[in-house]
C-alpha cells in the first residue's frame, strides 16, 4: 500500500472536519493517508505528499519555504506540484492570468507598501487592501478613502494587492467552483454577514451549496481551460460584475473544498490523487 503524506497544521492536528472520509476514499485506491502537522514533517527519500490544511503556512513563510525545498532535495512528489505552490503562493499570479485573456478582478501589485495617499492615486475608491502572500483574510482590509488607509496599519512595508471593492460581494456573495483533475465538481456560495466585505466562516460568513447557471459554469469551465494546467485540484473564487463572472483569486495550494456540501465529491479527489500517484 502507497504510504501518503497529508499536510496539516496543528489546529486542525488530524484531519479538517470537511475532509471526512478522505482517508478511506484514498484505502479503496489502496493508498494510506498519513496526516501530519507540516511544520513538524521532514520528507524521506522518494515521499508523496498532498498539501491540505496548513492554514498557518503564510505566518511562516519561511518555513513553509524551507520544507518545499526538502521536498525538492529528497525527490519527493507534492501533490499539486511544488512550482506551482510556489507560483501560487504570491497573489501577483493575478496579473499573469490577465495576461492569459482571463476576466480577472483588475488588480494592482504595491512593494513594500507606504500607506500614504499617493501610493493609491491611481485606484478609485472603494479598494480592497491584503497581503500578496497571505490566507483566510487575515490582514485584509476595505478602505473607503485616502483617510481611511490608517486602518490598514498592519500592511505597512509589506508587499500587498489592491483590487476594486466589487459590491456583488456584499449583496450576492462569492462563488467557489471546485475542479478535479481538469473537471469541475461542484460550487458554493460564500456570503458575508451583515456589514461585513470578507465572506471567510472565520468571520461570520455563511457557506451553501450552489447550483449555477449554464452561463456562469460555461464561464467558469472557460477560465479554468485558460490555465492550461493540469491540476490535481483547484479552486477558482469568482465575483459578480453585471452578467460577467471576474475571477478573484485562484486556490491551488491548501483550499478548503467544501466536501461537506458535496461528500460524493470526496471520491472523485481520491481517484484524481491516485492517479497522479500510479
Amino acid at each position: 500500500m502507497k504510504e501518503l503524506y497529508i499536510l496539516t497544521d496543528l489546529t486542525t492536528d488530524c484531519l479538517h472536519p470537511d475532509d471526512d472520509g478522505l482517508l478511506e476514499a484514498l484505502n479503496d485506491h489502496s493508498i494510506k493517508g498519513v496526516p501530519v502537522v507540516w511544520d513538524e514533517f521532514t520528507p524521506t527519500e522518494n515521499s508523496t505528499i498532498l498539501i491540505r490544511t496548513p492554514w498557518d503556512y503564510a505566518l511562516k513563510r519561511e518555513k513553509f519555504q524551507e520544507l518545499l525545498h526538502k521536498i525538492e532535495s529528497t525527490n519527493s512528489k507534492l501533490i499539486n506540484s511544488v512550482d506551482t505552490v510556489r507560483w501560487n503562493m504570491d497573489k501577483s499570479y493575478m496579473n499573469e492570468l490577465e495576461g492569459l485573456g482571463i476576466k480577472v478582478v483588475p488588480t494592482s501589485i504595491v512593494k513594500k507598501t507606504k500607506l500614504l495617499p499617493e501610493t493609491f492615486n491611481s485606484l478609485t475608491y472603494p479598494i480592497v487592501l491584503k497581503p500578496l502572500v497571505g490566507a483566510g483574510g487575515k490582514d485584509t482590509f476595505l478602505i473607503n478613502s485616502a483617510q481611511e488607509l490608517t486602518q490598514a496599519s498592519a500592511l505597512e512595508g509589506r508587499d500587498v494587492m489592491a483590487q476594486p471593492y466589487i459590491e456583488s460581494v456584499s449583496s450576492i456573495g462569492e462563488y467557489s467552483y471546485l475542479f478535479f483533475d481538469g473537471k469541475f465538481s461542484h460550487c458554493i456560495l460564500k456570503t458575508a454577514k451583515k456589514n461585513e466585505f470578507r465572506v471567510q466562516e472565520e468571520h461570520g460568513g455563511t457557506v451553501h451549496k450552489h447550483t449555477p447557471s449554464k452561463a456562469h459554469l460555461d464561464m467558469a469551465i472557460e477560465t479554468y481551460k485558460k490555465l492550461n494546467q493540469d491540476y490535481c485540484y483547484a479552486r477558482l473564487d469568482f465575483v459578480e460584475s453585471g452578467s460577467e463572472l471576474l475571477l478573484m483569486e485562484l486556490e491551488v495550494i491548501e483550499p478548503q473544498l467544501f466536501f461537506t456540501w458535496a461528500p460524493d465529491a470526496i471520491t472523485t479527489f481520491a481517484k484524481a490523487i491516485a492517479k497522479r500517484i500510479n
